[in-house]
């Protein structure tokens, strides 16, 4: 044995005494734990520690690894939303007590979890022990997966895959874990005060935790995202609001545009409000061009809710395109646009000294300026435009020449392509930019 992998070794007995010496009983532990089934410890774990509390969480996650609680611990990891760091996790205590679920979780979590600090925790913890994240990897036929490609580059560096797996369960399939929770009957009981699940029920918190798995797991494809479509007609307010959001976390090409406008123009007797900003919300997160023209819509709907035509209002500022603050720039209700036209264009400018992203953030603001143009609001895209200018005017130098190049290749590609009138509006304006002033 090699003197590093002596000192892993000795680390980790190090860690697994400690988890079982050091373990306090986590806050709200119910006293009928020991009577429950898994479902029924999911349900008390999530109503004692609220995601957030870092504190009460990492007891809670040291308690359940002392008391092996292994299958639980990998819920928590692969369905739980987590952002930021976090001294202690799911995935480091089951790592810690060398759990037979911990690498593949690890894995799992590694290319996939929303929040980056996650994935690069996984991959660290399978990096201390190289050998055995290889060997495991041989075993489930892993070692060619693209997704994992980098990872195994960074392993093969420090050790060859010899060491015995057997021990350790096999690939998180997310069919089983999380598809098949996303169907469900028309009414779902609450599961209440039971300790445990009912032969053949399917729970509302069932159905909660597959779609936060869906975003936490990044199954951004079909049919999963057909599903949280779904799911936000469903009779519970719980999931119609879970699938929304989540919708609303997908990446900006796969929020789905129709779904969320086609909710957004439905009464206002039919949809809840909580249900209609959460929308707002979701739909501000999609790149179609007509979301700004979509929400300033709802936003001048005098026959809405002032709540939901302000919450529309504040949408369009948080965006601060070009197209959108042109938008709010339009007369209407002060009360409603007024505070959400002031941040629109303070954000519009301030975006001018730090642009995120230039190539696509460009792109999109040349798409929705250009979409106002076609739709024949030629007087807000010509305000647009000039918002546009004078946002791109403040970047600095970098971004400036980033943006030139960016768009001298757009003109020279579109102008060997056949063009929509939307590309041929998007050429001409990105033209218009390149020329000097």
């Amino acid at each position: 044995m090699t003197r590093r992998a002596i000192l892993v070794a000795s680390a980790m007995l190090l860690s697994i005494s400690a988890v079982a010496q050091d373990a306090p009983v986590p806050v709200g532990l119910p006293a009928d734990w020991q009577a429950r089934d898994l479902e029924g410890r999911w349900v008390a774990y999530r109503r004692a520690a609220e995601p957030g509390d870092d504190a009460v969480q990492a007891r809670w996650y040291t308690w359940l690894g002392a008391q092996r609680e292994f299958e639980l611990l990998e819920w928590i990891a692969l369905y739980e939303p987590r952002q930021g760091t976090q001294k202690v996790s799911p995935l480091s205590v089951l790592h810690d007590v060398d759990a037979p679920q911990w690498l593949r979780a690890a894995v799992w979590i590694g290319p996939r979890h929303s929040d980056s600090h996650q994935r690069d925790k996984a991959e660290e913890l399978l990096l201390l022990e190289p050998d055995l994240t290889l060997g495991w990897l041989a075993k489930h036929g892993l070692l060619g997966e693209p997704r994992l490609a980098g990872l195994i580059a960074k392993a093969r560096e420090l050790a060859d895959p010899r060491k015995d797996v057997s021990a350790y369960l096999g690939p998180v399939e997310p069919e089983p874990m999380v598809l098949a929770w996303l169907d469900g009957p028309a009414e779902l009981p609450e599961f209440g005060d039971r300790l445990r699940a009912e032969p053949g029920i399917r729970y509302v918190h069932q159905v909660l935790r597959a779609i936060d798995g869906v975003i936490v797991g990044r199954l951004y494809r079909e049919p999963y995202i057909g599903k949280l479509a779904r799911l936000t007609q469903h009779q519970n307010a719980s999931i119609r609001q879970a699938a929304l959001r989540s919708l609303g976390l997908l990446p900006a090409a796969l929020v789905p545009y129709e779904v969320l406008r086609g909710l957004l123009e439905r009464s206002a007797d039919e949809v809840e409000r909580t249900e209609l900003i959460v929308a707002l919300w979701a739909l501000g997160q999609s790149d179609h061009v007509e979301v700004p023209h979509a929400l300033w819509s709802i936003a001048a709907d005098e026959d809405r809710p002032h709540v939901v035509r302000f919450a529309a209002a504040q949408r369009l500022g948080e965006l601060a395109d070009p197209a959108s603050v042109a938008l709010l720039m339009e007369e209407g209700d002060e009360r409603v646009f007024a505070a959400a036209r002031a941040n629109g264009h303070r954000r519009l400018l301030d975006l001018g000294h730090n642009l995120p992203s230039p190539p696509p953030t460009t792109m999109l603001w040349l798409r929705r300026t250009a979409w106002l143009q076609v739709s024949g609001r030629t007087t807000l895209a010509a305000r647009a435009a000039g918002l546009l200018r004078e946002s791109l005017a403040r970047d600095g130098a970098i971004t400036q020449e980033q943006v030139r190049v960016f768009l001298e290749e757009l003109v020279r590609q579109a102008a060997e392509t056949p063009k929509t009138e939307l590309d041929a509006a998007v050429l001409e304006l990105a033209r218009s930019l390149l020329e000097p002033r």
